[in-house]
């Protein structure tokens, strides 16, 4: 079942120096505003489908694994930003899974298992040179229309 995870990403200030290779900043308020069974035509930024193992309906409760993240270059930083990694219908299996991602926060790849025995193996945003983790939190959700 696909599940969408609507996220907000709001740049709360940037600045940027007009000239090639010029300074450059960026923070960012990233956050989940919900889960959803389907989505219409006005979602057309920040929602992430999920292709979970389990049937979710209206009024779930269900567990989003996220992380906060800086990344940047030789010029500048964003600060802020987020990736979603996966939604779990048992508190446990997402906490247990928070814990693989954080163990293994250093590598390119994180892998952990969505609850079902299926291990999930994801791109990870925060490492890198020049990449830093702010956080990698799960968030309890009620499943929505």
């Amino acid at each position: 079942m696909g599940l969408y995870v609507k996220t907000s990403d709001i740049v709360t200030s940037s600045y940027r120096e007009d000239k090639p290779y010029g300074d450059w900043y960026s923070y960012h308020d990233f956050s989940i505003e919900g889960v959803y069974t389907r989505v219409g035509a006005e979602y057309t930024y920040g929602v992430e489908e999920i292709n979970v193992q389990f049937d979710a309906k209206e009024g779930d409760l269900v567990y989003v694994l996220y992380m906060i993240y800086d990344t940047g270059d030789s010029f500048g930083r964003a600060h802020g930003l987020g990736e979603v990694f996966w939604v779990f219908n048992d508190e446990w299996a997402a906490e247990k899974a928070r814990r693989e991602v954080v163990k293994n926060s250093d590598q390119y790849s994180v892998e952990f298992d969505d609850g079902f025995g299926k291990m999930i193996k994801l791109s990870n945003p925060g490492a890198g040179y020049f990449e830093t983790i702010q956080s990698i939190e799960v968030k309890p959700c009620l499943v929505e229309m």
